[in-house]
């Protein structure tokens, strides 16, 4: 691709690293902030001897418009790529989409004009985007005169106390004499040994800060990779509008490497059947395909500044600035009746129009009019299914607010009282799926989470238990309303326990419980191992009774009214009695009050089989001859047979099925 159209100027020599090598090993991205005119573009020039305003406005006005881009080497090797933000209150919003991806800010301040509104409102979007690391540079001094370099310094100071910069080195420097500048470096060096490690457990995703087509490439967005890794011949998807784009090169400082990781600043050059490079934009995000889902909704901790002219209230319409998009949003207070200034909340967010983020995502909110910077916030949950004032919704927030991301791949199994499967919860996390996987095998480990194997889904072990409960509730009581009866049906224990279940999902959780002894599994009937049916002297001889009546009854057996009545029993317990042996599989019913002995229904199934076999058809006299019975048993008889799909009817007459039998 042609490298004076991608992130770094022409002018900057190329470095040595040869084709399709792999990245820089210590990388950082750095971030001008400050008032127009107070020499940020000037101090990037001299530090990388790059020119940063590219458009033929910026030239001619002496201003920075939009985002410009250098890249260097630090004293320490540590590569640097520096983001020239625009100062003018005019540009925030770039200055926004340039800040989001930063390591490091640089806070300009003219020594010769001291704090300006810009130097103020840069400064606190970089506190909003949780920037921890940074230097505050004196730019002009070489203009300013003592007592106003004294004066700006002392404003510095105050402007800082209590924040990340309140401990970093304060550095006056002289773009024009070189001044200072070499203690900047080394400062930059030291900040750049300090920063912690990326994390490196994110689904891939780069916000897009530039988009265009270079002639015989096609086209190359730029932008930094916030999350995971790009490799050369990745598959990518360009959200919100959903394209499937395949990495054709990579570069980073004018170089082609084979692969881009988590904080690098990258121009990625994309090809595919569908895509259509003016329809790319800064503000969509390239991603991995199929993990993350545009949406409207998201809830966050949001606090408003204190330099807000007045209080923020439920249905307050503002811009929202996140990644490189801005995009109009209305706020919902979640926890509070208004949000005054220098105050944080809980919020519901919901945008005009759709945005990529997931938890953890830094945003910035700007007034809709007088448009200004007024808050910002962080993601905490991308679904917005809360209510006002709700306690259980609160306290999740709560734990989300300092969760690490083991802490919320846990958290986010926890809340779901159904199974959730691994890719579930990446696309809720935003983690990986790598890094999902890993998680949850620890927990399984330490039995935090359990895996019901047969639908791949995973449920936190404290959801078992609160069903395990719900279920030994539920059989308790039928136990003691049919204390004659093996167990419940599973789809009645759903039904009662799990409704919003899938039958699947609950009798892999069964099983599960099964396994562990916890319930006893006979088919798809379920009970309590320590409540099995239990039948007192008189109950058992009832039992034997009617045993009897249905086996000497042979093809002609009494109705099992009639047994019942013979046994002796009230009839509440007898109809329990005779629910248990149908179960046991000791008679079976054929058609209302009619049952026949299991032996009975085997043999005339023997019979039958036989009979067809050298006959092909049998009709139902011949059956009643065949069985020795009558009418009035042979035709429920030959009923069950066809529904237990031992034969099938044709007419007036059976025939046997080419298929293997089955019970339906």
């Amino acid at each position: 691709m042609d490298p004076t159209n991608s992130d770094i100027n022409q002018r900057q020599p190329k470095t040595q690293t040869p084709v399709g090598a792999d990245p820089p090993d210590r990388y950082v991205v750095i971030g001008t902030a400050g008032h127009i005119d107070h020499g940020k573009t000037a101090l990037v020039r001299v530090l990388t001897g790059q020119e940063t305003d590219r458009l033929p406005e910026e030239k001619a006005r002496g201003i920075s418009i939009d985002l410009g881009f250098a890249y260097f080497s630090l004293p320490n090797g540590v590569m640097a790529a520096i983001v020239d933000v625009p100062g003018h209150e005019r540009f925030i919003r770039n200055m926004i989409a340039g800040a989001s991806g930063i390591d490091v800010a640089l806070l300009v301040v003219a020594a010769n004009e001291g704090i300006m509104p810009q130097t103020v409102e840069h400064f606190d979007i970089l506190k909003l985007l949780g920037i921890q690391r940074g230097l505050t540079v004196l730019t002009k001094v070489d203009i300013a005169d003592a007592d106003q370099a004294k004066k700006t310094l002392d404003d510095v100071r105050r402007l800082i106390k209590g924040t990340f910069l309140e401990n970093a080195p304060v550095i006056p420097v002289s773009s024009v004499t070189g001044q200072g500048l070499d203690h900047l470096l080394h400062a930059l060096s030291t900040v750049t040994e300090e920063l912690p490690p990326k994390e490196g457990v994110g689904v891939t995703q780069m916000p897009i800060d530039r988009a265009f087509a270079v002639p015989g490439f096609g086209l190359v967005v730029t932008g930094t990779v916030t999350h995971g890794r790009i490799v050369t011949g990745d598959t990518l998807q360009i959200l919100p509008p959903g394209i499937e784009a395949r990495v054709r090169g990579l570069q980073v400082h004018r170089s082609e490497v084979n692969q881009v990781r988590e904080g690098m600043r990258t121009a990625v050059n994309l090809t595919g059947p569908d895509l259509d490079a003016a329809a790319v934009k800064r503000g969509m995000v390239l991603a991995a395909p199929g993990l993350l889902s545009p949406l409207r909704y998201f809830v966050a901790d949001l606090t408003l500044l204190e330099s807000a002219d007045r209080p923020l209230a439920t249905g307050s319409r503002v811009r929202l600035h996140v990644g490189t998009s801005e995009v109009m949003a209305r706020i919902t207070l979640l926890d509070q009746e208004r949000l005054n200034p220098g105050e944080s909340g809980y919020a519901r967010i919901k945008t005009e129009s759709e945005v990529v983020l997931t938890p953890r995502t830094r945003f910035i909110i700007r007034s809709y009019s007088p448009v200004t910077t007024i808050g910002g916030g962080v993601v905490l949950d991308i679904h917005g299914h809360y209510r006002r004032f709700d306690k259980a919704g609160i306290s999740f927030l709560h734990k989300m607010h300092s969760a690490s991301s083991q802490d919320i791949v846990s958290l986010e199994i926890q809340r779901h009282l159904r199974p959730i499967s691994l890719m579930d919860v990446v696309k809720r996390t935003g983690l990986s799926p790598g890094f999902v996987g890993k998680v949850i095998d620890e927990k399984m480990r330490n039995g935090e989470i359990v895996c019901l194997d047969k639908t791949d889904a995973f449920l936190a072990s404290s959801t078992l238990d609160a069903l395990y409960e719900q279920m030994t509730r539920a059989l308790t009581e039928f136990h003691r309303t049919s204390r004659l009866t093996k167990g419940m049906k599973m789809e009645d224990l759903r039904s009662a326990v799990a409704a919003d279940w899938n039958p699947r999902s609950f009798a892999d959780l069964v099983g599960l419980l099964a396994q562990r002894n916890a319930l006893l599994l006979h088919g798809d009937v379920v009970s309590l191992p320590h409540l099995a049916p239990r039948l007192t002297e008189a109950e058992e001889m009832a039992r034997t009774q009617i045993i009897k009546a249905f086996a000497e009854g042979g093809f002609k057996p009494p109705s099992i009214s009639e047994a019942i009545a013979k046994a002796g029993v009230d009839p509440r317990t007898g109809r329990e009695i005779a629910a248990m042996l149908e179960k046991d599989g000791v008679i079976v019913r054929v058609q209302g009050d009619m049952a026949f002995h299991s032996s009975w229904v085997a043999e005339a199934a023997r019979r039958l089989v036989d009979y067809l076999s050298r006959n092909k058809t049998i009709t139902v006299a011949q059956f009643k001859d065949l069985t020795g019975t009558t009418r009035k048993y042979a035709l429920p008889l030959l009923s069950y047979f066809d529904t237990t799909r031992l034969t099938r009817r044709v007419g007036d007459v059976r025939v046997l099925r080419k298929e293997p039998t089955s019970s339906r």
